[in-house]
């Protein structure tokens, strides 16, 4: 098994620590339902290490994007900001994106159009 994974050690022809089968009757355990159950926990366990594994590499790529922005502090009236996050709830967006939107359609309408 892989050394990430801690966990018990069962041999592949392994007895039980006290040598007697009808011991191990009595209590019913077969070492390969052990083994078994040991599996099943590497198995649980891989899958936990790459699902953590998956949340880093978002959350790494979602830090990524925001911080290729620049921020860009202003003061607005704050009725004015009230409108804008009941706006985003309507919109499923956040105020940023719409502050975003909005100023990419004011440069689109006002700037001139360079001469050829």
């Amino acid at each position: 098994m892989p050394e990430i994974f801690p966990g018990p050690q069962v041999p592949a022809q392994a007895s039980p620590p006290w040598g007697s089968q009808a011991f191990s009757s009595l209590l019913f355990v077969s070492w390969p339902a052990v083994r078994e159950i040991a599996l099943k926990q590497y198995i649980l366990q891989a899958i936990q290490l790459v699902k953590h594994l998956f949340l880093e590499i978002q959350l790494a790529m979602y830090y990524k994007k925001v911080m290729e922005k620049k921020a860009v502090t202003f003061r607005l009236d704050p009725a004015l900001i009230k409108r804008m996050k009941f706006l985003a709830l309507e919109k499923d967006k956040n105020v940023t994106e719409l502050l975003t939107e909005a100023i990419h359609d004011y440069l689109k309408k006002h700037e001139k159009k360079p001469r050829v």
